[in-house]
């Protein structure tokens, strides 16, 4: 497992474990600036080829609707 953290200049910080998976990582927000994650895994970075990854999660709340994050990573 990895343990990371990461501060963005606009306030948002978190601090996450991370997984190696046959695909990529998996990992758990531990904190989230003043949201506290769940015991599940709450994203996922896998690997579809030499050049793109794609991050799945993580699912909130915002506005009284369920939310979940899709990214694309290309390596150029």
């Amino acid at each position: 497992d990895w343990v990371r953290f990461f501060a963005r200049s606009d306030g948002m910080w978190f601090a996450i474990r991370m997984t190696d998976t046959e695909t990529g990582w998996a990992w758990k927000y531990v904190s989230q600036g003043s949201r506290a994650g769940n015991a599940d895994i709450d994203t996922t970075l896998m690997r579809r080829s030499d050049s793109e990854y794609a991050v799945e999660g993580p699912s909130y709340e915002e506005n009284g609707a369920r939310v979940t994050e899709h990214h694309v990573c290309r390596k150029r």
